[in-house]
């Protein structure tokens, strides 16, 4: 029975107890009982003390007195009946005191035990065998937000979360039932009022046999978003960790790996597990020469000081890479080495950087070039010894310095001209100009200017490669001095030879004539010397007129030529075969050839550059009947044309005298003619632009070869 009313509730039901117990005894008294109503004002006693303790025992004297005074009126004898009518007034009161007293102990122990309900430090709620709130606390009705009486009589369940309902009423029951395995303590998720979710440690116990459930929780919302933030920290830790490009390491105060990254395995080839499976090797990787980088480390990790070292790995593949090995000790109160937290940073790119900047720089500095570095106002960074040694100034002298410094008074237009340039991110090639040294002297200097740009790409400066060209430019001019004398003479030479040739032409056909008509009229009347003298006679006079028909030939090459034009070659064969006709038949010879193509040429000179090499080709023939093939093929920017025979061969030790004039081989006896048809043949081809050659064995015949180069139409030489 909950006997916890409000204060009007128990003064309204006392006093209507109290008026009922009176009446009743009225009516008792005014009829002669006096005796089993008096005990009607038991009631109103026990629930006056009850309620009101020690006021209580006054009220049960006020109504002790009250009933004395109900039998002194009415009670047919007074005298009789109020001997026992105090006796049992008495009893009222020794009631009332023993009721009091104990409901006053009560009440004590009720409201310490209600303090500690309600500031036990946590959400408490005492639960009915149905899971139903009898009670619930402060610290609960704030966690929740709802008042007491909102949620006393509603099921526990009814405020967990749907996905955690089912699982919370289990526990319940089997609590309540004993069975089964229900933990202690679990976490699990509250619903407020206003919607909001709160975490809870929630603890379930038995509240005495029959007797219901006692839970109570602590509000754990915070605690959760720590653990939830310390889990994405430490997510996003090991996510940072796995992919910086670093190797994270710790290590223990025996100064061996506990942890290293991932990316241990793309740096050294080892995976984390093979560094904690063998310790031995995170000193082992260290190359045999930079062991004493891992000695000063220990020393400094000893000292509790950080430390920093570059030193080179050898990885799992037997590859060295560098690396930049840095961290620090963490000590404890003593002093002592706890562990130690280091990285390993891969610099193999930027070490091979520095050796090659460093190569350069001493290529740099030991070249002869004058190699300057200024910025794009021309203010002069960097000065090499070449610079030095070229124009005489010091590093010292020129460095902050303009760049103008070097240049001559009639050339300071063209310093800004080359700045724009530069600024433009335009590079100049093999600039001539000339350059002051510190003596005053002037020197010729081709420039090589490059821009120079950053990370970003844009120009900060430019480079200067220049050299010393003073001699070359004084040997150039007596080159082109020397050229100017020499194609005097030549032309010389070749007027010369087309005078002497043509004016011998005719006294030498006067001797001829003269000759062979010696030879017509006296040949066999005279003895046979004179024959013999008559017939070296004329044979000399024919040979003198052939070689000087041939030299005529030979200075018309470049004087007489003709303009080049488009000439089909295949077409050209056909008109030197048709000239060789005659030589063709008597010798049995073939001779064939592949499409050939259309050059630009001039078509009497390459007509002349085939007829020479195929006449060779039959005159020169071994025991078979000449074969010859003509073919061409395009090769880059020119033709190559060959002429294949079957021939006497050539060895190659005369490869180049063949092409030499007045070179023969052969005497006359063996083959006529007077070794200057090749070398017209080079010359006619060298004025196209082209080269000739052979390609030969003794007995397996010859190839000759020779190029014109691809012109468009209106080039010419």
């Amino acid at each position: 029975m909950d006997l916890r009313l409000t204060s009007g509730q128990q003064r309204f039901i006392l006093l209507l107890v109290s008026l009922l117990a009176v009446c009743v005894n009225a009516v008792a008294l005014s009829r002669g009982v006096t005796t089993i109503y008096s005990h009607v004002f038991y009631i109103p006693i026990i629930l006056a003390s009850y309620w009101y303790n020690r006021r209580g025992v006054l009220f049960t004297a006020a109504l002790s007195a009250g009933y004395l005074a109900l039998v002194v009126v009415l009670a047919p004898d007074p005298a009789e009946t109020l001997p026992e009518a105090c006796a049992r007034s008495g009893v009222f009161l020794v009631v009332s005191g023993v009721i009091a007293t104990l409901a006053s102990s009560l009440s004590r122990k009720e409201q310490r035990y209600r303090t500690i309900f309600e500031h036990i430090g946590s959400a408490t709620a005492i639960l009915d065998k149905k899971g139903r709130i009898r009670q619930a606390n402060y610290e609960m009705e704030t966690i929740l937000g709802y008042p007491g009486s909102e949620m006393v009589g509603r099921k526990l369940t009814g405020f967990i979360a749907d996905g955690e309902r089912s699982r919370i009423a289990n526990y319940l029951a089997g609590r309540m039932q004993g069975r089964g395995f229900v933990p202690a303590q679990c976490e699990t998720l509250f619903v407020r009022r206003d919607g909001g979710c709160v975490d809870v440690l929630l603890t379930i116990a038995g509240a005495g046999e029959n007797e219901g459930l006692v839970i109570s929780f602590l509000d754990i919302t915070e605690k959760k978003k720590v653990e939830r933030s310390l889990q994405e920290t430490r997510i996003f830790t090991e996510s940072i960790i796995a992919n910086v490009p670093v190797v994270v390491y710790s290590l223990d105060r025996s100064l061996r790996p506990t942890f290293i990254s991932p990316k241990s395995r793309d740096l050294f080839g080892y995976g984390p597990g093979e560094f904690r499976d063998h310790p031995d090797l995170w000193e082992g990787i260290v190359h045999e020469d930079d062991r004493h980088a891992r000695r000063h480390i220990i020393d400094r990790i000893n000292e509790g000081r950080p430390y920093s070292v570059e030193e080179r790995v050898v990885r799992k593949d037997g590859t060295v890479r560098w690396v930049h090995n840095s961290g620090s000790p963490t000590l404890d109160e003593t002093g002592a080495v706890l562990r130690v937290d280091g990285s390993f940073t891969d610099i193999t790119n930027r070490k091979e950087a520095e050796e090659e900047h460093s190569f350069l720089a001493s290529i740099v500095e030991s070249s002869d070039a004058t190699i300057i570095g200024k910025t794009l106002d021309g203010t002069i960074l960097s000065w090499n010894r070449g610079a030095e040694r070229n124009t005489g100034y010091r590093a010292d002298e020129a460095i902050g310095n303009h760049i103008s410094m070097l240049v001559p008074e009639d050339r300071t237009g063209e310093t800004e001209m080359i700045l724009n340039t530069i600024r433009q991110g335009k590079r100049l090639e093999h600039f001539e100009t000339q350059r002051v040294r510190k003596d005053g002297s002037i020197m010729d200097v081709s420039l090589t200017i490059s821009p120079i740009t950053n990370a970003a790409g844009r120009v900060i400066g430019a480079s200067s490669i220049g050299r010393d060209i003073t001699e070359r430019k004084k040997a150039e001019a007596q080159l082109r001095s020397y050229a100017r004398d020499l194609k005097l003479r030549n032309e010389e030479l070749e007027q010369f030879a087309y005078v002497a040739s043509h004016d011998l032409q005719e006294p030498l056909r006067m001797v001829a004539s003269y000759v062979q008509l010696l030879k017509r009229r006296y040949e066999g009347r005279l003895d046979e010397d004179a024959d013999e003298f008559i017939h070296y006679a004329v044979d000399g006079a024919s040979r003198m007129q052939l070689l000087i028909n041939d030299l005529l030939a030979f200075s018309r090459v470049s004087t007489r030529g003709k303009p080049f034009e488009e000439t089909d070659t295949e077409t050209l064969l056909g008109q030197t075969l048709r000239n060789l006709k005659i030589q063709i038949e008597e010798s049995d010879a073939l001779v064939t050839h592949d499409p050939l193509p259309v050059v630009m040429a001039d078509t009497s000179q390459l007509s002349q550059v085939f007829q020479n090499l195929i006449s060779n080709a039959i005159k020169f023939h071994g025991s078979d009947a000449p074969r010859v093939h003509v073919s061409a093929q395009q090769s880059g920017d020119e033709w190559v044309f060959s002429v294949k025979d079957n021939g006497i061969g050539i060895e190659q030790q005369y490869f180049d005298r063949i092409f030499v004039i007045f070179q023969r081989l052969h005497s006359k006896a063996e083959y006529a003619g007077t070794g200057i048809g090749l070398a017209i043949c080079k010359r006619i081809i060298e004025r196209h632009g082209g080269r000739i050659w052979v390609a030969s064995e003794p007995g397996e015949g010859s190839t000759f070869f020779f190029t014109i180069p691809i012109r468009e139409v209106g080039d010419h030489v």
